[in-house]
């Protein structure tokens, strides 16, 4: 949001290109807005996709991701995926420059203006650059999340098929209902606890249907329109208005992609909410100690 706002901004105030009245706002929109903005949008996708591969790992490859769970690892994790995204988009901080003109007229006010460099954006080594950046950001992303979330889905849904057949043979086994509820000595559960077992782990396995199948649906809702802006985007219809209507359409569905995921997050996962508030509370609470020493 901090990025989308000037880049609203820009295209609605100034034309795209400008002119500005200050060189460091103009500087911010030539070589920072698009460079940050894009850079860490890459950061979100990508830690979607590490969230994604953690999911996959904690329950598809139990035996053999043990070795992955660290306190260090998620910080380093992030730390490293933001370094990535900003290195790879690097190339954006030379797209453009900043031109000096001098106004017309009675104050012959200094204005500044975004110039890109033509043999730079309309090279070959640009356009595969581009497509390099589709193929990590979103050919790859889109692919890996939908066919990770369905082996979750089906592994899980496997595990809680043998849980269940357990369950039930457990009640077999059970000769006497009424003697295991009256027996407070006994090992074995009653048949209440194992049926009170059973609804919250049927609700549990639908909250997850729900968090996985509603997240990819809507990540690939999300994300595909910038997909084909990106395949479609030209000088000569730049200046449609069909076409920047789409353009408008895919960059809120790709800015909103990610606060909606938060918000499913948080109404669908226990353990995200815990996380979430455990941390913001930690937080709040270090800093009434640091006040009081």
């Amino acid at each position: 949001m901090f990025f989308a706002v000037p880049f609203a901004g820009r295209i609605l105030l100034h034309n795209e290109v400008g002119p500005w009245e200050s060189y460091v706002q103009a500087f911010f929109h030539t070589r920072l807005e698009l460079y940050l903005g894009n850079a860490f949008i890459g950061v979100a996708v990508l830690m979607l996709v590490a969230l994604t591969v953690e999911r996959y790992v904690a329950v598809c490859q139990v035996g053999q991701g043990r070795y992955l769970i660290s306190k260090k690892a998620p910080s380093m994790v992030c730390s490293l995926l933001t370094i990535f995204s900003l290195l790879i988009y690097s190339p954006y901080l030379l797209r453009a420059h900043v031109v000096t003109c001098i106004e017309e007229g009675g104050d012959n006010r200094t204005l500044y203006r975004i110039q890109e460099h033509p043999t730079f954006s309309n090279s070959i080594a640009w356009a595969v650059y581009l497509w390099i950046l589709e193929a990590i950001f979103k050919i790859t992303p889109m692919i890996l999340v939908a066919y990770l979330n369905c082996c979750i889905i089906v592994t899980y849904r496997e595990t809680c098929e043998k849980r269940r057949k357990m369950t039930k043979r457990l009640n077999t086994v059970s000769t006497d209902t009424a003697l295991l509820k009256k027996d407070p000595n006994s090992d074995t559960p009653s048949v209440s606890t194992i049926s009170q077992e059973e609804t919250t782990r049927l609700s549990q396995e639908q909250r997850l249907m729900l968090l996985l199948g509603s997240t990819s649906v809507l990540f690939l809702v999300c994300t595909a329109p910038q997909l084909i802006l990106s395949l479609m985007i030209h000088e000569r219809i730049l200046k449609s208005y069909g076409f920047q209507v789409f353009r408008a359409i895919a960059n809120v569905l790709e800015l909103s992609n990610y606060s909606v995921s938060f918000y499913i997050y948080s109404i669908l996962s226990r353990d995200f909410r815990t996380t979430f508030l455990r941390t913001f509370y930690y937080r709040k609470r270090e800093r009434v100690n640091q006040t009081y020493l």
